[in-house]
């Protein structure tokens, strides 16, 4: 398992456009990057989170004894929604990470782009159970800092594919997917954290440049997170095929 450690190439998964279909990738990409922009640009919702804020700081600073003063958070209706619509369209983005991850996968099967968004939309429903198991856990309070993050990423990272690819069930992909990354969970954290803190410098570094408040510096935004966006799906396809040319098990052709 060292070996696939060593094969598994990383500049691979930024290669979003390298489809014998280019025309996918390149509409997939604009329209997250649309997605993104409209949604940063024209809220939906109430975004002023003030009267929260400061409740917040009453909170911190106030003694034990006076913490019944203080009451309720301050948070409107339209926070809620605002909060409910990012975090929906949060969700878009892992699905069209997906759609991504099948279309690739259908041509590593000599199979075209059309035929990897069919089956995209056949695995759907068992990719959203999948999605619902595995969000759970983030409800509550204790699991859901970025370390316990790092640590079930690995351990799902090829459920998608195993889903896609060999048609497996949401509870029986993650546990494949578990045992296929025996030995390269700590490759696939590395990649995973390399993609991201590279994309979020280049943020910064534009930062310095742009206001980040500025419509522009939003459109800018919403490149990179297009780019991150194909780029994972990407990753998750190469790292399947990696592994099943390692294990020399059959892969998805003529599954798709």
């Amino acid at each position: 398992m060292d070996e696939t450690k060593r094969r598994i190439p990383f500049v691979e998964s930024l290669k979003i456009d390298s489809l014998q279909g280019k025309w996918f990738a390149r509409v997939l990409f604009v329209f997250v990057v649309a997605i993104y922009s409209v949604t940063q640009l024209f809220p939906i919702g109430d975004t002023d989170f003030s009267a929260y804020l400061r409740w917040y700081n009453q909170v911190a600073e106030a003694k034990p004894s006076d913490l019944a003063s203080v009451g309720f958070p301050v948070i409107t209706v339209g926070n809620i929604i605002f909060l409910a619509t990012q975090l929906s369209f949060m969700f878009t983005y892992v699905f069209l990470s997906f759609l991504y991850l099948s279309v690739y996968l259908s041509e590593r099967s000599q199979l075209s782009a059309w035929k990897g968004m069919l089956k995209f939309i056949k695995r759907l429903p068992t990719l959203i159970l999948f999605v619902m198991i595995i969000t759970v856990p983030f409800a509550l309070p204790l699991l859901s800092f970025p370390p316990i993050l790092i640590f079930i990423v690995p351990h799902v990272f090829l459920a998608p594919a195993l889903i896609i690819a060999e048609k497996k069930g949401p509870v029986e992909g993650v546990l494949l997917s578990m045992r296929d990354t025996y030995g390269i969970k700590l490759s696939i954290v590395s990649r995973v954290l390399i993609l991201s803190v590279s994309l979020l410098l280049i943020l910064l570094i534009f930062a310095i440049f742009i206001d980040p408040y500025v419509k522009l510096f939003r459109m800018i935004e919403g490149f990179f997170v297009a780019f991150y966006v194909l780029s994972f799906g990407r990753m998750m396809g190469v790292t399947y095929n990696y592994v099943i040319s390692e294990k020399n098990r059959p892969g998805p052709e003529g599954r798709i």
